[in-house]
């Protein structure tokens, strides 16, 4: 077995054999998501001046079996995506990897990068790199190792039992963001999109809303003229080389799901469709707070599961990392992702 330090625009073939049915990857390790991270991710401060590093691992038969995206600078280096929204990170192997296989790249890898130190973080639970780490003592005893909430809603294909499993509490808030809606004569509306590029005026609405919340979430009692500016700033960049804004308006296999009040979009959900067709992954989701009383966050997730179980395979929608009350109130579970930083 060898290491090849290679160009990612050589990948592409390999990428994507690898990744296709492999149900221990994300789309997040698509060659698709880590094109247009190729593309943008030096537009982030903290990536800025850093550089791209990918190794192939290609075993005694002259085939490679991984790929090992990395970049950074100075002797450290994460998995490509990092330092990012990412949710979920990884090496790209074949769906039969052993735990020799991984074993051997380590070796490999630490003869290249000798003196280097390896971020390996958000590695969920159900990565084979993660069964390899957890089960190494020597890794494990030399690496640092963090744990992460994730929270993902599992349902079936009839959306009454998902609805049934709800607590009364939240049943009752969801028929009344409904009720009252009607009562009030207002007509709401729910938009998915599928493999579909986001219309460019549409995106801009969607952002909006998502950067009005983070000033909420962030509000100062006085705002400079330097905080204004570099909101701005930080605006820009989310909507033009933000590789999560990039990658969910335009992505193969994006998703993006909207709910409209009288034609104002009020609430969103975007991610990506795992390559299986069975789970939706959120990396980026936002409501408008003007029309609160309404709880369009909920309305919007419980009209998304229906019109999922009606209309696909897909039985996930998995809302990533974070350990927001909401999650688990609409019927979310934990799961988890691990970060390791290993001296080479």
């Amino acid at each position: 077995m060898r290491l090849r330090k290679t160009n990612f625009g050589n990948l592409e073939t390999i990428w994507r054999n690898l990744y296709k049915g492999n149900e221990f990857l994300t789309p997040y390790s698509s060659f698709e998501f880590n094109k247009i991270f190729y593309k943008t991710y030096r537009f982030g401060l903290r990536r800025a001046f850093f550089k791209a590093a990918f190794y192939e691992v290609i075993d005694n038969h002259e085939n490679t079996i991984m790929i090992i995206p990395l970049f950074g600078n100075k002797n450290k280096y994460y998995i490509f995506g990092d330092l990012a929204g990412t949710g979920y990170l990884d090496f790209i192997y074949k769906r039969d990897c052993a735990y020799e296989d991984f074993d051997n790249a380590f070796k490999l890898l630490g003869n290249e990068l000798k003196g280097s130190k390896l971020f390996l973080h958000k590695i969920n639970e159900k990565s084979k790199l993660n069964d390899y780490a957890a089960s190494n003592d020597a890794f494990r005893r030399n690496g640092r190792v963090d744990e992460d909430i994730c929270v993902k809603i599992s349902f079936d294909s009839d959306y009454g039992e998902y609805f049934k499993a709800l607590s009364k509490s939240v049943r009752q808030n969801i028929r009344t963001s409904r009720n009252r809606l009607e009562r009030e004569g207002l007509n709401y509306r729910l938009d998915i999109m599928i493999d579909e590029v986001i219309p460019s005026k549409l995106k801009d609405e969607m952002l909006k809303v998502y950067n009005q919340r983070i000033v909420e979430k962030y509000a100062r009692s006085e705002v400079s003229i330097f905080i204004k500016a570099v909101r701005a700033l930080a605006e820009a960049t989310r909507r033009y080389v933000n590789p999560i804004t990039v990658s969910t308006a335009k992505m193969n296999g994006n998703f993006n799901s909207m709910l409209h009040i009288d034609n104002s979009l009020v609430a969103f959900l975007s991610g990506y469709i795992t390559d299986d067709d069975t789970t939706v992954i959120i990396p980026q989701h936002a409501m408008d707070s003007r029309y609160s009383r309404y709880g369009p966050g909920a309305l919007l997730i419980s009209e998304t599961i229906k019109w999922l179980t009606q209309n696909t395979t897909i039985r996930n929608l998995d809302l990533s990392r974070g350990s927001e009350k909401y999650k688990y109130s609409l019927g979310g579970k934990e799961h988890y992702n691990y970060s390791y930083e290993i001296d080479l």
